[in-house]
């Protein structure tokens, strides 16, 4: 048993080394708590990161499901829209094809048609050339003498003839409503008959020859008697040089004179105009065998385009860009 002085002093020193045991234990206490509690908020912010960021995964993977979802919607829309341009496309195939036969006919019926009428125009043209030379080389005697004005001079008193431009103008006739006079039908004429004098009594100038072509078409050209385009054709065949073109009256006006303009107005009413050498003559457009699309009031009489004898020019002068109605015409 040792020394009770090595005793005590062995119990001194442990008294000392657990007080400064006990001393150190709260310290380290503190630094455990704190460290726990680092470790537990570092731990807690990893957890917050980790639920963000397993939300943001699943709202990137909904928002990538929806993109699949209109992708894939955009995809089937775009091929039923491809689908149904292609059906459209061969239906419009099919149709064009269809209108390119059916225009073809109607072309290849038209020019022979248009060969038709070259060739009746042109022997009416000959036949009424035939009749002009007849009646030209015919004694004077042989000729119906003209009608002679109230009050005129004799035959052997009278001056010798004036200029065309000197002639007194036709004394302008009333008014008529406007829109083309209803008539009884009338039978189609003979195409080899042979074609009276086209040109009345008071016509001078190129109106003889204008109404000569005109009379001409009026009875042959059927289908495409109302085509400005083709009675210019058969014009410039009987008349080098002229100028035919399509002009309008405005149906409401009232105004006098009576104008004509290039383009229509508000109610358009188609005329004929031939010009050539400087004189201005002016037809009423031919609808079908048994129509002129308007004669009043720039036209007398009722004729039919198939029963058309005879045919007198209206007479127009330029003012400025239109033409105004100096003298009416006649069909008869």
């Amino acid at each position: 048993m040792p020394p009770p002085d090595d005793r005590r002093e062995r119990l001194s020193d442990a008294y000392r080394d657990l007080r400064d045991a006990a001393a150190a234990v709260p310290p380290l206490v503190t630094a455990l708590g704190r460290l726990i509690s680092e470790q537990d908020k570092a731990l807690r912010e990893a957890e917050a990161r980790e639920q963000l960021a397993r939300t943001d995964a699943e709202r990137a993977a909904q928002e990538h499901a929806a993109a699949l979802d209109k992708v894939t919607q955009a995809a089937d829309e775009s091929a039923r829209a491809a689908s149904e341009t292609e059906r459209d496309l061969d239906e419009a195939r099919g149709r064009l094809a269809e209108h390119t036969a059916r225009a073809e006919g109607a072309l290849s019926a038209e020019r022979s048609e248009t060969a038709r009428l070259h060739a009746t125009i042109e022997r009416l043209s000959a036949e009424i050339d035939h009749l002009k030379a007849e009646r030209a080389a015919a004694p004077s005697a042989a000729r119906p003498p003209r009608p002679k004005p109230t009050g005129a001079p004799d035959e052997s008193e009278r001056a010798p003839k004036p200029p065309a431009d000197a002639r007194p103008a036709r004394k302008q006739t009333a008014l008529k409503p406007s829109g083309t006079e209803a008539v009884p039908p009338q039978a189609e004429p003979d195409l080899l008959a042979e074609p009276t004098d086209a040109v009345s009594p008071g016509s001078t100038g190129g109106e003889p020859a204008v109404a000569a072509v005109f009379q001409a078409w009026c009875l042959a050209a059927r289908p495409v008697v109302g085509r400005v385009e083709f009675f210019a054709d058969h014009v410039r065949q009987a008349i080098p040089g002229a100028s035919v073109s399509a002009v309008f009256r405005d149906a409401n006006s009232q105004a006098q004179p009576v104008m004509f303009r290039a383009q229509g107005g508000a109610s358009p009413v188609e005329y004929w105009l031939v010009s050539h050498a400087g004189q201005h003559a002016l037809l009423p457009q031919p609808l079908a065998a048994q129509q002129f699309r308007e004669l009043a009031p720039c036209m007398d009489g009722t004729a039919t385009p198939a029963a058309l004898r005879e045919v007198e020019p209206a007479e127009v002068r330029p003012v400025g860009d239109q033409f105004e109605l100096v003298r009416p015409g006649r069909v008869a």
